[in-house]
């Protein structure tokens, strides 16, 4: 396509843009309440709930045990394998003004064992032991003054035996992996999405006819839409018990009908981004060390050792701004100091100085329409630290960025059109000798459009 035809298609783009955009809603038999309002919130400058709204006490706990057996039998290879997978996973999840506590178990072990008669016999035999560990907690322990910790853990063992012909191998394989993290926080930073879904679900019971959540009822309706999460880990059937809970104050006057209840439901699945209020700064320190042993075998053979070492200083902030319901800024910045050490590698000696900022606005335009910009940029600085490496070793010194811009909006109309285009560009920018670019651009768009013509139900 010409540049010439291509200015003619996009100028013709938008006018047929807005025509489906406001060409009247298909209309069919039954009752039809539509969106509770054209424009997205009711009252959107009203923040009075949203900045008065406090993180519930609520939680968890799930444990969850796995057993799986299985067979096989080929008589005309003669070959018979069987196998066993023992699973164990236990959650634990805190959350309130106070405290934040999130902790994990699993443990999995395999076992596999395949036999082959015949003229080709052979005998195999693996066995897999996993365990892991993550246990991260945040508290308050003045005002807005926090002190934060993580322990983690991953150990894994591996045995593989193969007898072939009267020859015999084993191969033995170990892995060990450990966090340590420890780091201070100030500030208050909270999710007030459960807040917004509460108001619009009040907007809903005013579009049906019913009163107005009171403002009490919106910040105990927003506690249990936070929890929703919690619902869904340890209930499969999530929904019965979770609008359970929240009809249970909603309708004691006069009982919702099936149709209206499916009507609020639709709350949950309107797209309002990540909605935060308030400002956070942290800074701490983390250590990982992670080794891998795979040289123990039988017979004897040149196998593999490796371990690696890091150390990492890490800074943080964010700041999120509710303008009114429907408009959002927000600043992340994220900043880390890390000193890695390989024994296996010396080109992995390397000090990385990492530092990265974003810009985000979210923009509920209305009801299922919602629009985001983003900008951020990231610098990343490498000091080869292994001075005693050999000169064929690729440790160098190195510079880089990126700069990234987005823009994307999503516009739903129900039974007659869907919207999403976007934008995104990317700038790098490299100063290494090494590098086969000094500054790179490259970026992309589209839209992707969905008109329904025509529908009825026969």
């Amino acid at each position: 396509m010409t540049i010439r035809y291509r200015r003619f298609f996009v100028i013709l783009l938008f006018p047929v843009i807005g025509f489906l955009s406001f060409s009247p809603e298909p209309t069919c038999a039954g009752e039809n309440l539509g969106p509770p309002s054209p424009a997205g919130f009711a009252n959107p400058s009203d923040l009075g709930g949203l900045l008065a709204y406090r993180l519930p006490d609520w939680g968890y706990r799930t444990w969850q045990l796995g057993f799986d057996f299985n067979g096989a039998k080929d008589n005309y290879r003669h070959r018979r394998a069987v196998g066993l997978n023992l699973t164990s996973d236990f959650r634990l999840y805190r959350e309130s003004e106070k405290r934040v506590t999130d902790f994990g178990c699993q443990v999995q072990g395999k076992f596999n064992e395949s036999r082959q008669t015949g003229d080709y016999s052979v005998f195999q035999q693996n066995m897999d032991f996993l365990t892991g560990l993550d246990y991260a907690t945040r508290r308050y322990l003045w005002r807005d003054l926090a002190l934060g910790a993580r322990l983690a853990g991953n150990a894994g063992y591996q045995e593989a035996q193969s007898i072939h012909a009267d020859a015999e191998r084993l191969n033995i394989g170990r892995k060990y992996e450990y966090i340590l993290g420890l780091d201070g926080v100030w500030g208050r930073l909270r999710n007030v999405t459960p807040l917004l879904r509460a108001q619009r679900i009040s907007e809903r019971l005013v579009a049906m006819g019913r009163p107005a959540l009171a403002e009490p009822q919106v910040q105990d309706l927003a506690a249990i839409i936070a929890q929703h999460s919690g619902y869904l880990m340890v209930f499969d059937r999530s929904d019965k018990y979770f609008w359970g809970e929240v009809l249970a104050d909603l309708a004691k006057d006069e009982p919702l009908t099936p149709f209206e209840v499916l009507y609020l439901a639709e709350v949950l699945a309107e797209n309002l981004g990540e909605r935060r209020e308030g400002w956070q700064t942290s800074a701490g320190i983390l250590y990982q060390q992670f080794e891998d042993d795979l040289g123990s075998s039988r017979p004897p053979s040149r196998g593999s050792y490796e371990k690696r070492e890091y150390l990492s200083l890490k800074m943080a902030g964010s700041w999120f701004r509710n303008l009114s319901l429907a408009h959002q800024i927000s600043a992340d910045v994220y900043g880390g100091w890390s000193f890695p050490e390989s024994s296996f590698r010396p080109s992995f000696n390397t000090e990385n100085f990492y530092l990265r900022a974003t810009l985000r606005h979210l923009w509920v335009v209305a009801d299922r329409f919602l629009w985001e910009n983003m900008i951020s940029g990231a610098l990343l600085r490498s000091l080869c630290s292994d001075s005693d490496a050999p000169e064929n070793f690729s440790c160098f010194d190195r510079e880089s960025g990126d700069l990234n811009l987005l823009s994307s909006f999503d516009f739903f109309l129900e039974d007659a059109m869907t919207l999403t285009p976007f934008f995104k560009l990317r700038i790098d920018t490299n100063d290494s000798d090494r590098s086969d670019y000094r500054e790179r651009v490259a970026y992309s768009y589209g839209v992707q459009l969905t008109y329904w013509l025509d529908g009825m139900l026969y």
